[in-house]
């Protein structure tokens, strides 16, 4: 994986590694932020905008949402 980030990316730090990347590049987090807006869009009944929102946060995840995470009782 270190190959094929930008060496700006990677910090190290006590015990590992730290991936220092601008958050709207990840998709997870793009999907959470549309998640917020669209809620926001539906309480003030803008509900075509909304629709759109969330549509196009469903349109980032391909496959299953975060399938490599251990599932918890928790």
């Amino acid at each position: 994986m270190r190959r094929q980030l930008p060496p700006d990316v990677i910090k190290t730090v006590p015990g590992g590694y730290v991936l220092e990347v601008d958050p709207s590049t990840i998709d997870a987090w793009r999907f959470e932020k549309a998640v917020e807006q669209c809620r926001s869009l539906e309480r003030s009944k803008h509900l075509a905008e909304a629709r759109r929102l969330a549509e196009e946060g469903l349109s980032l995840w391909r496959g299953a949402a975060l399938p490599d995470l251990a599932e918890s009782d928790a």
